[in-house]
């Protein structure tokens, strides 16, 4: 598909939704869609940063959705990086990338709620919740 196709198939879609909810949801499908292959799903999300505060305003799936949550809670991301600084932020596949042992997620975690004076095990509990983990709970529950 060359540039050409896309920008028809955009003004299609456009000219196709509702309103202006509609299209970003549609083109954050359109463009996970069009983007992922045999190396990989790729998602899409569409971030609005306005008076240093961002939310996500389409994704094109659920996974989509949590991983930008994440980023607003740690107040830094990819997205986030991205829109502050008008930059590309490439993301390489994070499960080759992230491998990492015990000692060096605690550091990442306690890198992440020092400065939001947060308890680690909040922090813990909200990446494995949102990677699919389902509700955290532990033998002190």
């Amino acid at each position: 598909m060359n540039e050409t196709d896309v920008v028809g198939l955009v003004q299609d879609m456009l000219l196709d939704t509702q309103d202006v909810q509609d299209f970003l949801d549609e083109l954050a499908r359109f463009s996970a869609e069009s983007i992922s292959g045999p190396r990989g799903r790729i998602y899409c999300g569409v971030t609005l940063l306005r008076h240093r505060s961002a939310a996500t305003v389409a994704s094109s799936n659920d996974h989509a959705q949590a991983v930008d949550e994440i980023q607003y809670q740690f107040g830094d991301g990819p997205c986030l990086r991205s829109c502050r600084e008008g930059v590309l932020v490439h993301v390489r596949d994070l499960d080759a990338q992230n491998r990492c042992g015990q000692e060096d997620a605690i550091n990442l975690i306690k890198s992440g709620s020092s400065p939001r004076n947060l308890k680690l095990r909040d922090i813990a509990a909200a990446i494995v919740e949102s990677a699919g983990g389902g509700t955290v709970t532990t033998h002190f529950d």
